[in-house]
């Protein structure tokens, strides 16, 4: 491993092809003037204007040999290809890409033209896939399962993360991540629990009638919300109880007032 100017290169070789550069003119100007090869590397650098960052698909990439390693490509085989049909090295990334995808391939028993056709259906970046498996060394459907699972669609809006979910949502994160890690679901899954467990929790039902809220019940029967939540809390009964308890209350408080207020 050898850094040159803050970048990291596995060989001189790979840092000249980088840098569009001939590893082997570097090598002779090296031996020719007994310099080291950074030496050797700086003056012809400063001899022709060289190509050091590359944008591809919108994404900047520091070096060209970056951009080869998220994209799954071999550097040394981007060289070649660009120096034999005389193209741009994007021209020839994506030369090289195309040839990658052009190869039959199945997905949970399903068939596409390529793995970038499939990324693209299922709402997966294929980037993020590509790079996904060549940094864990895992196979296509392993990475596409790993960015599957990160997704989440709520209310008919499909988003990248689950944080990404909750954030633009007002959902709860921690709780929703909880749900997930113990059940070891999808993110996708474990927002659907979630928003129903929260669903259930604020239905209430009272004389055979379902309301959206405690509250809701409350104000549509003609009690005092805090009173029967002060109620539930205090005696440890359900919702249904204790809204029970605060109607028969309440009857029997205006019973009592109307006797109060009755003629002799």
């Amino acid at each position: 491993m050898i850094i040159y100017n803050g970048n990291y290169y596995k060989s001189y070789r790979e840092c000249c092809d980088s840098l569009g550069l001939s590893y082997a003119a570097i090598a002779q100007y090296r031996s020719r003037n007994k310099c080291s090869w950074t030496e050797a590397i700086d003056q012809n650098i400063n001899k022709q204007p060289v190509q050091r960052g590359i944008t591809y698909q919108g994404e900047s990439f520091p070096t060209i040999a970056a951009c080869c390693r998220a994209l799954g490509i071999n550097l040394r085989t981007v060289a070649t290809y660009k120096q034999k049909h005389n193209v741009s090295t994007e021209k020839a990334i994506e030369s090289l890409l195309q040839g990658q995808e052009q190869r039959k391939v199945f997905y949970k028993d399903k068939e596409y033209p390529s793995w970038a056709a499939c990324c693209q259906e299922l709402g997966v970046n294929y980037q993020s896939a590509n790079s996904w498996r060549v940094k864990t060394h895992c196979s296509w459907d392993e990475a596409i399962k790993h960015l599957e699972d990160r997704q989440c669609q709520y209310e008919g809006i499909r988003y990248s993360t689950l944080k990404e979910c909750c954030d633009q949502t007002g959902l709860n994160y921690n709780a929703i991540a909880e749900i997930r890690r113990t059940q070891g679901c999808s993110a996708e899954d474990a927002v659907k629990q979630f928003v129903e467990k929260r669903k259930n929790a604020r239905e209430v039902s009272y004389d055979g009638k379902s309301y959206p809220s405690i509250k809701a019940c409350c104000k549509e029967i003609g009690v005092s919300y805090s009173a029967v939540c002060y109620y539930v809390k205090t005696h440890k009964c359900s919702v249904s109880e204790g809204i029970e308890a605060i109607v028969n209350r309440v009857k029997k408080d205006q019973h009592t007032t109307q006797e109060h207020i009755s003629p002799v």
